[in-house]
Parts: structure tokens; sequence; C-alpha cells
């Protein structure tokens, strides 16, 4: 994988992104977002920056911004995005999404939002122009984005996911945030115990332990020390699940 990426961010770029084939995805993203309301709703996202010292004499790349899934963060992309930057002398950010890791809360959640903050993103940060990568819903965030406002995107890497179509996998979700929404934990547990707790709860509904271990990557302590809270916006995320849309508007 890591091979394929640095290929594909060190290959020249083709013809520049054409959005006309895809003309009414991109009016109705273009619609949602340039309307005031939505521009105003953008959020600013953390993020960390991974770079290598600059090379004397050498051409300055483009950034690459890196957007994670769904229930994810950017620390699921921190080695790749360290690697990255070592082989291509980039600087790569990796973001949290909205309701994800430490950005902001928010009620709503879209893909025409998500387009919104990156757009932002690179206003915030003075980035003329990126290559975009998302993973299955970054990937479509990301999509969101460059068709939005294809000028500033030198390229874009969309992986695991397509435009349109859900996999079988994601009818599953609202039962794994619904237990998430229940859990309540004891404030005097370790971390350790507390993980395993949760664990517990999860394993009726969620069989593979790699995604269970993957959705506890999101429980943390609370700032205060006093008990237990999840990262990721639970009832945001549920409020606003809908299987098809989660595909980007028509």
């Amino acid at each position: 994988m890591m091979q394929g990426l640095v290929r594909s961010l060190a290959r020249p770029c083709g013809r520049p992104l054409d959005p006309r084939g895809c003309k009414g995805v991109r009016s109705a993203l273009r619609k949602h977002i340039s309307t005031g309301s939505l521009r105003g709703s953008a959020v600013p996202m953390t993020f960390t920056k991974h770079s290598e010292p600059r090379r004397s004499g050498g051409s300055r790349q483009p950034p690459l911004i890196i957007m994670h899934g769904l229930m994810g963060s950017k620390m699921n992309w921190k080695s790749m995005a360290k690697a990255i930057a070592t082989k291509t002398g980039r600087e790569v950010y990796t973001v949290d999404a909205r309701n994800h890791g430490d950005s902001p809360h928010t009620d709503a959640h879209s893909y025409p939002l998500l387009a919104a903050d990156l757009l932002l993103f690179m206003q915030q940060h003075s980035i003329p122009t990126a290559a975009l990568m998302g993973h299955s819903m970054g990937g479509r965030a990301v999509m969101a984005a460059a068709l939005t406002e294809p000028s500033v995107i030198e390229k874009l890497l969309v992986l695991d996911i397509s435009p349109i179509g859900t996999s079988k996998s994601i009818s599953s979700l609202p039962r794994f945030l619904e237990i998430m929404r229940r859990v309540t934990l004891p404030p005097d547990l370790t971390p350790q115990e507390a993980r395993k707790h949760v664990d517990d709860l999860l394993k009726p509904a969620v069989a593979e332990p790699s995604i269970r271990q993957f959705l506890l990557t999101n429980l943390t302590q609370t700032p205060a020390g006093d008990g237990y809270m999840w990262k990721v916006n639970v009832e945001g995320i549920a409020r606003n699940f809908n299987p098809q849309g989660l595909n980007l508007p028509p």
C-alpha cells in the first residue's frame, strides 16, 4: 500500500480534474457549500503536521491532507503520514474530521459539511493547492471537496470507497452506536478495566475483535479524570446516520 501511495504522489499529474462528467454532483455540492449558512457552519479541524527538513534546492510540492474514516481519527494515520513525508518530501497533515477525535462536535454531519471543513482548513493554513487523501468516509469527503473546488486540488487519493453504494457492514453501525450511547462506567475503573468492560458490552453486536478494538480507541478519560467519555460524537453521528445519505448527492 505504501509503495502505491508514494508512486501516486510522485507521478506527474495528467489532465486537471474535470468535473464536467460529474456535473449533477458538482452542482448539488456547490449549491450546498456555497450557501452562506453552510459555509459559515464549517469548523476548524484539529491536526498533526508531519514534515521532513527541506532539502537545499529541492522543489516544494503541495502538501498532502489525509482524512480518516468513520469512527476513526488522525491517529490512525500517524505512522503512514510520517513515512509518506519522509519518502516524498511533502508536508503531510492528518486531520480529525468534525465529530471525531479532538475536533469540534456538532449537531450536523454530512459530506457537504466535511468538504466545507477541508476547504476551510486549506484557507486557515494558507494552502493554495493540496493533494487530498481520504479513507472510507474521508474518501467521500475529499471527493466532495474536489468536486466543489477542483482548482485547489492537485491530486486525489481515495481508499476503500466509491462515490455510491455502501458496504453490508455499515448496516451494523446503528447497533454499535446504540450500545456506545448506553455505556455507563464506574469512575473508579482503571483505563484497562474500562476498556475490558466496554469490550464485553460490544461483543454481542460486534463479533470481530479488531472492530471492537478500533471502536475502543475512542474511549478516553474525561478532562477532569473523574470518568470516561467517547471522543467520537456518538449522539451526533447516530442522529445523522442514514444509509442513503452516505452517498454523494445525486
